[in-house]
Order: C-alpha cells, then structure tokens, then sequence
C-alpha cells in the first residue's frame, strides 16, 4: 500500500474523529439528534474513512505489480453505477447491521467485517475493468485465519486502549472515541492481507 494512500487513511480517520468528538461533546440536542448521531452519522463516518482507505489504495491493494491493472479511474469508469453499489454497502452494513441486537456493542469486529467487503467491492470492480474472470471471494483457510485474528486484535486492542483511558482520565465522550480509533488504525492491515489474497487469484 502506497503512503499516499495510507496518508488519505490517515487524514479520513482524523476526519472521523474529529466529527465523533464534536458530536459526542455536544450537551445540547434531542433524544432523536443524540440517536442519529450514534446510529447514522458516526458509522457513516467511520465507514466513510474505510472507503477513503480502499479507492485510496486502488488496485495496487491486490498487490500484483506483474499484471498491467488498470487505474482507479478506469475500474470506476468500467462500472454501471460504482457509487450505487458504494451506498448500498453502506446502508447495509454501517446503518442496518449495527442495529441488530448487540452488534453496535462489538464495533471494531464490524469495522473488520465492512473494510473486507470494501475490498471485495473493489477487487470486483477490478477484475471487471481488466477483463479478467470472476474473483474467488473466499480466500484461503490460513488468510481466513489471519483476517479473523486481526479482527479479534482490534476488538481487543480497543478496548485495552478504552480501559487506559478510562483509568487515567475517565471520560466516556474520549474512551469511546480512543476505541474507534484504535480499532480504524487496525482495518489498514486487513485490507491488505485481504487485498493480497484476491490479487492472488487473478489471472
């Protein structure tokens, strides 16, 4: 993964933080604004700085140098309707699937869960553009495992950060935030050991 594309990462994660700790610190608003802010904006946000991670990194995230991929650009121009399929993903998955009973709870595993589909949105997309045969999405048993201990790792490491802060300076507003962000700065390494299982597969 390019710094360029790990710097737009970095730059999306600010973003997002400094939105969460915006909206979070603010007394004032309705029961229905604080609920918005929680279910709708933040996850969207989040979810917004994963996309900024994937397209950032463009094809180069398969990692296969040998083949002549073509740009972001050309995948998004060889699409239908790219950004149709980038709002359904996010409907679904940062909007609809955390109101399911106890899944807004486990917040970084869902990240996990929306950084692969992203990946897969745009492994698909590049196999389209180049031509190349429809992509196996399921990636081998070991990288399976990998993705699954890198998911349970940012589960983990978020909460052991939220529990630091919690110990040095209670504040649920900042433990709230330090988890999602520790849990976003973990989804940069599933892309790629994702990424580089579907590159694998490309002929």
């Amino acid at each position: 993964m390019s710094p360029a594309a790990l710097l737009a990462y970095a730059l999306a994660i600010l973003a997002a933080s400094r939105l969460e700790g915006w909206l979070q610190g603010r007394d004032a608003g309705s029961a229905l604004q604080r609920w918005m802010a929680e279910r709708l904006y933040l996850p969207l946000a989040r979810f917004g700085a994963l996309a900024a991670l994937v397209t950032a990194a463009g094809p180069d995230l398969l990692g296969r140098p040998d083949l002549d991929l073509p740009p972001l650009g050309a995948v998004l121009a060889a699409q239908e309707a790219p950004w149709r399929d980038l709002q359904a993903l996010a409907t679904v998955s940062a909007v609809l699937l955390p109101l399911l009973p106890g899944v807004a709870r486990h917040a970084a595993l869902l990240l996990g869960v929306q950084t692969v589909a992203l990946t897969a949105l745009l492994a698909r997309w590049t196999a389209t553009a180049s031509g190349a045969p429809a992509l196996e999405l399921l990636p081998p048993l070991e990288t399976i495992g990998v993705l699954v201990a890198l998911a349970v790792g940012a589960e983990l490491l978020g909460r052991a950060a939220y529990g630091l802060v919690t110990d040095l300076d209670p504040d649920p507003l900042r433990e709230r935030l330090v988890y999602h962000l520790t849990a976003l700065a973990i989804q940069a390494p599933v892309a790629i050991v994702y990424g580089r299982a579907l590159g694998a597969t490309l002929a």
